[in-house]
């Protein structure tokens, strides 16, 4: 599993990709390995999975990262809100989501995406992106943009 503090990137509001994960495609084939499958666009290697985790490419570097866990049931990320552990994963209820943002003073708005398939979708000040699915209310995965700026 990639070592990702969900906790860090929420409340540093980016995911410094300068710090953690390299700026390019080799440098995530150098430090994670070959990925556990390749998505292609247009003739070109879009996303690199690595289990619950895609990163998106664009032109040999990385743009952005998603953290999925409907298909993961077992994937698990702790934070802390409040003295309380909140568990990201699958099962996340709503209202402990709002109550995590909330103590961590993340400024949250919620939209819907309809595609193939409908989502709830929060968007947060620091354009993370939260996803519920609407048919049975789970967690789908989390956006995170990759910033090139370092802290």
């Amino acid at each position: 599993m990639i070592p990702i503090n969900l906790e860090d990137i929420l409340e540093q509001s980016k995911f410094d990709n300068s710090n953690f994960f390299g700026s390019s495609k080799n440098h995530l084939l150098f430090k994670f390995g070959n990925p556990t499958e390749i998505e292609t666009y247009k003739n070109q290697e879009k996303f690199y999975h690595y289990d619950n985790v895609r990163f998106g490419i664009n032109q040999n570097e990385v743009e952005s990262v998603e953290i999925f866990f409907y298909n993961y049931p077992d994937i698990k990320y702790n934070c802390k809100a409040d003295e309380e552990i909140i568990n990201i994963s699958k099962e996340l209820e709503l209202n402990k989501l709002f109550f995590l943002l909330n103590d961590k003073k993340i400024e949250w708005a919620i939209n819907h995406e309809q595609s193939k398939f409908d989502y709830l979708m929060i968007s947060l000040s620091n354009n993370i992106r939260i996803y519920y699915t609407i048919y049975d209310g789970f967690l789908d995965r989390i956006y995170i943009p990759v910033s090139s700026e370092s802290n």
